[in-house]
C-alpha cells in the first residue's frame, strides 16, 4: 500500500517513515510539511494511506481530509501524547509506538481490503479510534 507522511515536523514524519520502510507491504512515497502539497500531489498519485499530523492547521486539515478519496484511508498522528486519543484493549501493552503504528496499518489492510472487494460502503461507518 502507497503511504504519505504530513507533519510539519521533519523529525516526526522521519520516524514514521523509518516504521513505513520497516512493513512489508506500504511503500513510503512522499513527505509534505503542508497539507495544499500533499492535495495538490494526491490530485495527480494514488495514495492508499495518510498518516496526518493531527496537529495540523484545524480549518485546513478537515477540508482536507473531507476532500480526500474514499479509499484512501487515514491515520491520524501526533508528537503529543496529550493530543492522542488513549487505545485500550485488555491484556495489551500499548506502550510501543511501533506496536500502535502497526495496529494502525492493521486497520488500514482491512479497510483496504473491504475496498479492493467493492465495498465502498464501508467508508460511511468505517471509524477508528
Amino acid at each position: 500500500m502507497t503511504c504519505i507522511v504530513i507533519n510539519n515536523k521533519p523529525a516526526a514524519g522521519e520516524v514514521i517513515g523509518m516504521l513505513i520502510h520497516q512493513t512489508e507491504d506500504l511503500v513510503w512515497v512522499a513527505s509534505f510539511n503542508d497539507i495544499f502539497a500533499a492535495a495538490t500531489f494526491m490530485a495527480k498519485n494514488n495514495v492508499d494511506i495518510v498518516f496526518l499530523d493531527v496537529q495540523a492547521d484545524e480549518t485546513k486539515g478537515y477540508q482536507f481530509v473531507k476532500a480526500i478519496p474514499r479509499k484512501t484511508f487515514v491515520i491520524f498522528i501526533s508528537g503529543f501524547s496529550s493530543a492522542a486519543i488513549p487505545a485500550h484493549k485488555p491484556g495489551i501493552a500499548m506502550s510501543s509506538k511501533s506496536v500502535r503504528f502497526q495496529q494502525g496499518v492493521s486497520k488500514a489492510r482491512t479497510y483496504y481490503q473491504a475496498v479492493r472487494r467493492g465495498d465502498l460502503n464501508i467508508a460511511d461507518d468505517y471509524f477508528v479510534i
